[in-house]
């Protein structure tokens, strides 16, 4: 069914997604449509010589790349069975004799753990839109088959929703079938996909597919995409233990709105949930026995290199499951997940090793609250005006300040100095509640955070007082 609409608005200025040097086929296919018609391919873009396959490979490595046919987009035959250990030399120099593939999701991991994700996008509206909405994802990989489609490419970096389809939130179309079905505007890739890219031939249009961002995929946070509002299904992180925030849903077009809670608020209410989800998933109906394999399948390790989070999310989760009420024998918990977790383990560790790392994460976490949550996730994240900053620890104090805000629906969040120096310390630093206040201060002073109310300290400076309100004003340098 082609949900597609004629529409003729793309970009205003076309040429400010193509870096200079960039690469395309012909001039016919790197025009772009407008309300005024066809606007002429920016200087230094079309009939540039075409991206080689060992550039591609260089900028979306490390990732699994497929083989198809020229001027194909694959067809069903299994590729489940390849691996990043396939991408030899010698496999890698077949590419350049067909059309190129690239693979989202776990198979296509870096060694932070950040997985390749594709953002398809099938409208010119739908393209504008999201751009307009997202640009700092300029800055990322995008290629297009089509003049009116694009395709963003970037690595997440933390949790992220699955694949799915992408559909307007009012628009219909009668479909084959005499029924009316939401039109579809792309596609939020992941596990399971593959996206045909550069130096590929389209096999509509006969043309070479053109790169629109000659970049490596940024990495970012799930959470840093907007979903601009014309999307009625935006994938969302609602609904996994990993979420940050609190959604209230309303019933207009499954829009949702993030209320700002105190810290205090927001802890209980997330504790809540995620204990009654843990409960419903591990508890087998009519039975007080927990079903311990049910409850470490979210945390199977299936890739090399993804233990501790995955031993650390697991401890969480029985935290929270404690702090419900529920017995819960952590010896069968570990056993659970070492019966399927062993074969992708480093080997170089004892099971021994692994489940004293299992019993301390559970000894010290608190039930895996929004701060450290957001602590965890926000490692690695490059901020907006976090660039300023030379010391790695004040950057990830900034990501992490951002991944709250963000978490808030950009309406700022609270934190107080002692929760703070309590975060620095799951990165074995210890250091007084006066210097993250200092810390915080230098935020400040770079224009990466603004304090908008002045907290309350506490009678006899105990620790009981009222955090500080900042809101996240850091801007991308460059």
């Amino acid at each position: 069914m082609n949900t597609h609409m004629n529409t003729t608005h793309f970009l205003s200025d076309p040429s400010s997604l193509v870096t200079a040097g960039e690469t395309s086929s012909t001039s016919s296919t790197a025009a772009v449509q407008t309300q005024q018609g066809l606007v002429a391919p920016a200087p230094g873009h079309a009939n540039s010589p075409l991206i080689t396959v060992q550039t591609v490979v260089d900028l979306l490595k490390p990732a699994v790349f497929l083989s198809w046919p020229r001027g194909t987009k694959g067809y069903r035959k299994r590729w489940g069975q390849i691996s990043q250990a396939h991408m030899t030399p010698k496999y890698l120099s077949k590419l350049a004799s067909g059309n190129v593939g690239v693979v989202f999701g776990d198979k296509s991991v870096d060694g932070d753990g950040a997985v390749l994700a594709g953002i398809d996008l099938d409208r010119p509206d739908f393209v504008a839109a999201f751009l307009e909405a997202n640009p700092l994802l300029r800055e990322t990989w995008m290629s297009r088959g089509r003049p009116d489609r694009l395709l963003v490419i970037v690595r997440i970096k933390g949790p992220c929703p699955p694949s799915r389809f992408l559909y307007h939130s009012t628009e219909k179309v009668v479909g084959d079938d005499g029924k009316e079905h939401c039109v579809q505007l792309g596609e939020w890739r992941l596990n399971g996909c593959q996206s045909i890219i550069p130096p590929s031939v389209h096999p509509d249009t006969g043309r070479a597919y053109e790169v629109m961002s000659r970049k490596q995929a940024m990495v970012i946070g799930f959470i840093e995409i907007v979903w601009p509002a014309m999307v009625g299904n935006p994938p969302t992180l609602s609904g996994t233990s990993d979420t940050l925030s609190v959604p209230i849903e309303t019933q207009s077009n499954t829009v949702t709105h993030n209320t700002l809670l105190s810290n205090t608020e927001l802890l209980k209410s997330v504790i809540e949930k995620r204990s009654e989800k843990a409960l419903s998933k591990s508890v087998n109906p009519g039975s007080s026995a927990l079903d311990y394999e049910a409850l470490v399948l979210a945390y199977v390790v299936t890739a090399r290199g993804h233990s501790n989070k995955a031993l650390l999310d697991m401890a969480r989760h029985v935290k929270r499951l404690q702090l419900g009420g529920t017995v819960v024998n952590a010896r069968a918990v570990f056993d659970a997940w070492w019966a399927k977790s062993q074969g992708n383990v480093d080997p170089q560790y004892t099971v021994d090793e692994f489940f004293m790392k299992f019993r301390n994460a559970l000894d010290k976490c608190r039930g895996g609250d929004l701060l450290e949550r957001a602590w965890e996730d926000s490692v690695g994240l490059m901020a907006p005006g976090a660039e300023v900053l030379m010391d790695a620890r004040l950057q990830h104090l900034a990501a992490f300040c951002y991944v709250l805000d963000r978490a808030n629906g950009q309406e700022g969040f609270f934190l107080g100095c002692r929760q703070l120096a309590q975060l620095f310390e799951l990165d074995s630093e210890y250091i007084s509640h006066v210097a993250a206040w200092n810390r915080l201060r230098v935020l400040q002073d770079c224009r990466v955070i603004r304090l908008v109310t002045q907290g309350a300290v506490s009678a006899g400076d105990t620790g009981s007082g009222q955090a500080n309100h900042y809101a996240y004003i850091g801007v991308r340098q460059g």
